[in-house]
C-alpha cells in the first residue's frame, strides 16, 4: 500500500511548530471540535505566552482552554 500526503513533507517537530496554538484556537472559531487540554498543558501554555514566546501564535487573543 502506498500512502500519499497532500501536505508539505516535514518532521513531527516541524509540524508541531507549524500548528502553534491552532488546537486551542480553531475550536473557538468553529473549524474543529473542542479537544481536551490537560490543566498542566494549559498552564505551560499560559506561562510560555506570558514569557513572550508568541511569535508562532495565531492571534493575540487567549484561547479558552
Amino acid at each position: 500500500m502506498e500512502i500519499v500526503s497532500a501536505s508539505t513533507p516535514m518532521s513531527l517537530d516541524e509540524y508541531a511548530d507549524a500548528i502553534g496554538d491552532a488546537l486551542m484556537i480553531y475550536s473557538d472559531q468553529g473549524f474543529m471540535i473542542r479537544q481536551p487540554v490537560p490543566a498542566d498543558v494549559a498552564e505551560a501554555y499560559r506561562r510560555l505566552r506570558q514569557a513572550g514566546f508568541t511569535s508562532r501564535f495565531l492571534s493575540n487573543d487567549s484561547p479558552s482552554v
